[in-house]
């Protein structure tokens, strides 16, 4: 299961810095959640301890867009298979929660 936050690029453009907060703000809300009991185990047991819910373009995220972006182009609906980093903002293959 993996979520992506998209910002508009007017957005992006009148508020520049708000990426790196937002994503903050989601694995703060993530810790809490796991604080709390909190259990997002798709499979729905505690299981090893795993974090089914990464944030952040982790191995096993930005393995989960290449693979979308190689299908895409075997489907048609791309032309090119673009580098992942050109599809979020700068800086932010930086960032992960793990």
């Amino acid at each position: 299961m993996n979520h992506a936050v998209v910002i508009h690029d007017n957005t992006l453009s009148e508020f520049p810095t708000c990426p790196k907060p937002m994503f903050e703000a989601y694995c703060e809300s993530k810790k809490q959640f796991y604080s709390e009991g909190g259990n997002l185990n798709p499979w729905g047991d505690k299981g090893n301890g795993a974090d089914f819910i990464q944030f952040g373009l982790t191995p096993k995220n930005r393995e989960i867009v290449e693979t979308l972006m190689r299908y895409l182009k075997e489907q048609k609906f791309i032309n090119e298979i673009p580098d992942v980093d050109t599809l979020f903002v700068l800086g932010s293959g930086d960032w992960s929660d793990t």
